[in-house]
C-alpha cells in the first residue's frame, strides 16, 4: 500500500512539472468604422460645366482626396500597432 501512494505521489508531482505547450493565437484587428472615412463627391454632368464649376469640382476631389488618404494612413498606423502589441505579448 505504501508503494502504492508513493507511485500515486510521484505521478501527479510529474503531472505538475510538464512543460506547457506554447499555441498560436490568431487575432483579427478591425480599425473602428470612424477611421474608414473616405467621402464620396457625386460628378455632375461634365459636358454643360463653366469653367468655375470644374475648378470647384477639382478642389472638392482634392479635399476628398486628402480626407481619405489620412484616413487609410490612421488605418495603417492602427494596424501596425495593434501587430506590435500581439508581438510584445507573444515575446
Amino acid at each position: 500500500m505504501r508503494k502504492l501512494t508513493v507511485a500515486i505521489g510521484l505521478a501527479l508531482a510529474l503531472a505538475g512539472c510538464q512543460n506547457k505547450l506554447r499555441t498560436d493565437r490568431h487575432v483579427v484587428v478591425q480599425p473602428p468604422a470612424e477611421m474608414l472615412n473616405c467621402p464620396v463627391t457625386q460628378l455632375p454632368e461634365t459636358r454643360h460645366l463653366t469653367d468655375r464649376q470644374v475648378a470647384r469640382l477639382i478642389s472638392q476631389l482634392y479635399r476628398d482626396n486628402m480626407t481619405c488618404r489620412q484616413a487609410i494612413d490612421a488605418v495603417r498606423q492602427y494596424l501596425q500597432d495593434a501587430q506590435g502589441k500581439i508581438d510584445r505579448e507573444e515575446s
